[in-house]
């Protein structure tokens, strides 16, 4: 296997240990936010801003005790979800933090790299995770939406950081144990 797919196995593992019956559609969103991050959301900033306060501040800080605080979702290592739970839990300026993830900067990116990095990923997942329908996957994929979770993957409270090497995110990455 080469280091790529390396990569994204240990990517599709984390996924699939903090979420065991997730489905096609969660995979595809964990491409597309693998790929493009957060854009989508960030192109209305004071939305973004506000429901993440809200989300925020109603979240029970004990709802996802298995969640690490970042968890890596980039092969290239740059696009990391930070989970809201033990963010809430971690002692960390809230104010800040919001702050911050509302004013990153876009990565804008094409979909070009989407679609091969969900060939990767269904390549991997073919050989390791076989509960997982991958033509669903392209099927999926080919009617260009905004993916949401499915049921069956549970619980989730996070957002998309376009890039944790972000001088911004400096004092974050020294909480992300060394993943690749």
């Amino acid at each position: 296997m080469d280091g790529g797919k390396k990569k994204i196995l240990r990517i599709l593992e984390l996924e699939f240990a903090l979420h065991p019956k997730l489905q096609p559609v969660d995979i595809c969103k964990l491409c597309a936010q693998a790929s493009t991050g957060v854009d989508h959301i960030l192109e209305d900033r004071k939305k973004f801003l506000g429901e993440l306060k809200c989300e925020l501040e109603a979240l029970d800080e004990n709802s996802d005790l298995k969640s690490p605080l970042l968890q890596p979702i980039d092969p290239k290592g740059h696009i990391v979800r930070i989970h809201l739970a033990p963010l809430k839990r971690s002692g960390f300026d809230k104010g800040m933090i919001i702050k911050i993830l509302s004013s990153q900067k876009l990565l804008r990116r094409g979909q070009d790299y989407a679609f091969r990095l969900k060939e990767i990923m269904k390549d991997v997942i073919g050989v390791n995770f076989k509960t997982i329908d991958v033509d669903m996957i392209d099927e999926l994929f080919s009617q260009n939406t905004v993916f949401r979770h499915s049921k069956p993957y549970g619980f989730a409270s996070y957002r998309v950081i376009n890039n944790i090497e972000a001088n911004e995110f400096c004092f974050l990455k020294i909480h992300m144990r060394p993943f690749f």
